[in-house]
């Protein structure tokens, strides 16, 4: 028996892509897992569907990996080692029209051609009975594949079905892409941190009254000063009095012209009373 949109409601199916939007357009990076996982519910309850699924390419290994899925009441889920080997070794006829650009959308399984023998076995021993497979690419690289399935009746499929998952797609797209960049730069301020604490360089900033914003915790080692004892007081407090008036300028024209200054070799006052030669680039 096939099912169409008799248990679909209009003006649910109509807000679908703006409630999709919205619930990945304020997902920060801490948050967008449980975005993407009630974006996927709210697709799968409003077109009442089996599975609502985003699987991911994987460069490195070369395969499609299940990243989300939302399952309806009583449908179990996919497993994901199941679920992958299916879409990256078992289903060859599928992954190559995806990774084609092509969209898939089979009502029943017998519409698959005879060369798709090996995909046709895949799906039925997962209990699939139709389904919607959708690309997703950056340019001409796949990022991932979106899509719906039943698995207890057939479901007759309309092209309305498939505009809407593809204006879906396109947020789940922009949504992954957006995660993805976030994750780089948190990773890359990590190690920048981690540079920082561990370096033996002092790195500092200061603001346009010469007042250090910043100072790396190596400041220690070299004056015996704290970093939190040394921001918001000036760099006039800790240069030697006879080397202010040749570091003005220099500071001055950094500030002035928001660039860092030239490497400059200068003493400074320790914490102990020592004077001692230090060379920095001071940046505004």
């Amino acid at each position: 028996m096939s099912k169409g949109w008799a248990n679909c409601k209009s003006t649910d199916l109509g807000r679908l892509p703006v409630d999709v939007c919205r619930r990945l357009l304020l997902a920060d990076s801490e948050s967008v897992g449980k975005a993407l996982a009630e974006a996927l519910q709210s697709i799968g309850e409003s077109l009442n569907v089996s599975h609502c699924s985003l699987f991911l390419f994987d460069p490195d290994e070369n395969r499609i990996q299940l990243a989300e899925q939302w399952c309806a009441d009583g449908v179990s889920g996919n497993q994901p080692e199941l679920t992958n080997t299916l879409v990256s070794t078992r289903c060859p006829w599928l992954l190559q029209k995806l990774l084609n650009g092509q969209p898939v959308m089979l009502t029943h399984l017998e519409e698959l051609p005879e060369e798709a023998g090996e995909d046709f076995a895949a799906l039925k021993a997962q209990d699939v009975q139709s389904l919607i497979l959708l690309p997703m690419f950056i340019g001409d690289k796949p990022l991932g594949v979106f899509g719906v399935d039943t698995v207890e009746q057939t479901r007759r499929w309309e092209q309305r079905d498939m505009g809407l998952l593809e204006s879906v797609r396109d947020l789940l797209a922009h949504a992954v892409l957006r995660f993805r960049a976030e994750q780089r730069a948190t990773r890359s301020e990590r190690r920048y941190q981690q540079f920082i604490e561990h370096s033996q360089a002092i790195v500092y900033t200061f603001d346009r009254d010469g007042r250090y914003t910043f100072v790396s915790p190596s400041i220690t080692d070299l004056t015996g000063y704290r970093s939190d004892q040394v921001i918001g007081q000036s760099y006039t407090e800790f240069v030697h009095p006879d080397d202010i008036e040749r570091l003005t300028p220099a500071v001055r024209s950094a500030l002035r012209e928001n660039r860092p200054t030239a490497p400059m070799e200068y003493r400074v006052k320790a914490r102990d009373g020592r004077i001692l030669w230090h060379r920095s680039i001071m940046a505004p």
